[in-house]
């Protein structure tokens, strides 16, 4: 038999195995791309949370405030000084008088004058580091810039930003191990719908071999049959994280 007539007698096979079990074939092919879809869903829905934290400018800050009668140069020779400092992606000045006028609207209080000595707050230079820098960065430049001349005291509350870090560190390592289950759960899910379908029958292969078939032309119509299963199934899973993407927010 020459090789065009083993694989057309090898897709016939293949479409009487599928029509002698419908039903298995599509309760594989249904197990199988759900086990596809659940990664495909779960990556989905991963990069859209990690693109959705991207676009967050939330990120750790000190402040730091400066010496009552620091000049105005003086401040922005800190500011250039602060916002060279590792980690820090920006620094915002917030004059003394804007810092009166802001607690004042708070306080819902009548806005003082804001001469020097009616308005005892310094002016504050506001640094923001990085969503991703090591909290220890944070502490150590809070260090450094309460020696720097002109500066008065540093406030740097990195507590709840060691927390955010540990929870972040946390996920990422139950979310490897869950992405290592689920692939193992996915392979075994393909792997036991594959063989739901392509199930050889032992009288039919012993009659083959007894007539001398090839063990290659034996399993062609099986391994077909697990193909068109598995591209079935894979076409479903694609479509139900399209529908899923499509339904979302």
């Amino acid at each position: 038999m020459s090789a065009v007539a083993e694989r057309l007698y090898a897709l016939r096979r293949t479409v009487s195995l599928v029509a002698q079990h419908p039903g298995r074939f599509l309760l594989a092919t249904l197990l199988a791309g759900t086990a596809l879809a659940l990664p495909l869903v779960t990556a989905m829905f991963a990069l859209g949370a990690a693109s959705t934290l991207n676009s967050l400018t939330v990120g750790p800050e000190i402040s730091v405030f400066a010496r009552v009668g620091t000049s105005s140069r003086e401040l922005d020779a800190l500011g250039a000084r602060l916002a060279a400092m590792e980690g820090v992606s920006g620094v915002r000045v917030i004059p003394r008088d804007q810092a009166l006028a802001e607690l004042s609207k708070r306080s819902s209080l009548a806005a003082t004058p804001s001469d020097g000595r009616s308005n005892p707050l310094p002016d504050t230079l506001v640094a923001r580091f990085a969503a991703t820098i090591d909290p220890a960065v944070i502490s150590r430049t809070a260090e450094q810039v309460r020696r720097w001349t002109g500066v008065d005291s540093v406030q740097a509350d990195v507590g709840w930003y060691r927390r955010l870090v540990d929870l972040r560190s946390m996920g990422l390592t139950i979310a490897a191990c869950l992405g290592a289950l689920t692939a193992l759960l996915v392979v075994a899910a393909v792997l036991a719908c594959i063989v739901l379908v392509a199930q050889l029958p032992r009288d039919e292969v012993r009659v083959m071999q007894w007539a001398g078939a090839r063990p290659s032309f034996v399993r062609r119509p099986y391994v077909y049959a697990s193909s068109i299963t598995l591209a079935a199934a894979t076409l479903l899973a694609l479509a139900l994280a399209a529908a899923l993407r499509m339904a979302g927010p």
